[in-house]
Parts: structure tokens; C-alpha cells; sequence
């Protein structure tokens, strides 16, 4: 009976950490980090610029739309630098950031 409440309390402990906003330092923290094979991209420089998406005072719709935009300016800007597949793992990660931060 008790290990069932225990491993209750640690469930119901996990979700309250996962429903809590990101911070700009966590999403920098975890888009850093990701990226695959292209590591000759800037990625601090590629992460840094969806940050104005999550800054701005908007809605979950806003936010989602605001990383997209900035993507596809990335992409439109930048088809030859290499880094498109980086550009969209940021694009993920600042979506994410948009989700955990908009909760109801």
C-alpha cells in the first residue's frame, strides 16, 4: 500500500515539474544542446534569434506562429549555409517553450 502512494506522489510530482513554464535559460539550455550532424553551425547565434518569440507578451497562437516565422526567415535567408535541420530543431525546442508557457 505504501509503495503505491509513493510511486503516486513521485507521478503526480513529475507532472507539476513538466507543466511549469521554460525559461529563456532553459530553452537556450536544451536548444544548445540539440543539432545532429551539423555542428559547423552557429548554433548559439541560430537559438538566440527565436528568442524574441518567447519574450513578447502573446498568445499560444502568437508564440507558435512567431517561431515558425522566424524559421522560415532563417531558411529563406540561409538555404545554402547548411544549418535548415538545426534551424528547425530550434524551431521545435522554441514551440515547446510557447506550449509549457501557455498552459491553462
Amino acid at each position: 500500500m505504501r509503495l503505491s502512494t509513493l510511486i503516486a506522489v513521485i507521478l503526480a510530482l513529475g507532472a507539476c515539474a513538466w507543466s511549469r513554464p521554460m525559461s529563456t535559460e532553459e530553452y537556450k539550455g536544451f536548444c544548445y544542446q540539440d543539432g545532429g550532424p551539423e555542428l559547423t553551425c552557429p548554433r548559439v547565434a541560430i537559438c538566440d534569434s527565436y528568442l524574441p518569440a518567447l519574450e513578447t507578451e502573446q498568445d499560444l497562437n502568437g508564440c507558435l506562429q512567431a517561431c515558425a516565422d522566424i524559421n522560415k526567415n532563417f531558411q529563406d535567408q540561409s538555404p545554402t549555409l547548411g544549418c535548415t535541420n538545426f534551424s528547425a530543431e530550434a524551431k521545435d525546442w522554441c514551440q515547446r517553450a510557447c506550449r509549457r508557457n501557455h498552459v491553462n
